[in-house]
């Protein structure tokens, strides 16, 4: 539903003179874009349900930040991304607005740091599809993503100082999550979820 709608929109937004390619990017940037409004959209809504909206848009800002830039894997349907994402997001959001020992808080803070740099160091940018081979891109894309690393970093020992541990906490869980997703680890972890969902929608259509 949403590739039909974006292509259409591209359709209706293509001047004549461009071309099919031209028409496929706008088409593919459109997806994107409502994909990412879509999913931001049901994140607060149940965010808001649950009552930890600055937790979760917290995680959520750190997450698409870090994720962004340092790429990382995606599960195979639109859908599935989107589900994930949501839960994802909405649960650390919830997690992070719980009264957690300081001495954890500060160990999740480490553990995504420490994740952060090795993981943009090690495999950023990370892709599903075509591999970026130019070293002067894949040098780039570090720097750019060790930059936000550092923003982020900023803005957790700000808040912390402030006192406001648990938005710390949400910012740390977002970067580990983005950055657990550029791992190795990471893509096993959904390939494998992808396997296990594939395995059970085959059965159901077998079944019907």
């Amino acid at each position: 539903m949403i590739k039909s709608l974006s292509q259409h929109a591209a359709d209706i937004l293509t001047d004549v003179s461009e071309t099919e390619w031209e028409n496929e990017i706008l088409a593919y940037g459109l997806e994107i874009i409502i994909g990412c409004l879509l999913n931001l959209v049901f994140i607060i809504i149940a965010a808001v349900w649950l009552d930890t909206l600055w937790s979760t848009m917290l995680c959520f800002i750190s997450y698409i930040s870090f994720r962004h830039l340092g790429g990382g894997v995606h599960l195979e349907t639109w859908t599935r991304c989107l589900c994930t994402g949501v839960i994802l997001m909405v649960g650390l959001g919830w997690i992070a607005d719980q009264a957690l020992p300081s001495l954890i808080i500060k160990g999740v803070f480490l553990l995504a740091f420490s994740l952060g740099g090795w993981a943009t160091c090690k495999w950023v940018p990370a892709t599903c599809k075509k591999e970026i081979k130019d070293e002067k891109v894949r040098k780039q894309q570090k720097i750019r993503t060790l930059q936000v690393l550092g923003l982020w970093l900023v803005a957790c020992v700000a808040l912390f100082y402030l006192g406001y541990n648990k938005f710390a906490l949400a910012l740390s869980f977002g970067v580990l999550a983005s950055s657990f997703l550029i791992t190795p680890g990471g893509y096993w972890v959904m390939q494998t979820l992808d396997n296990i969902l594939n395995l059970i929608f085959k059965r159901r259509v077998s079944h019907v």
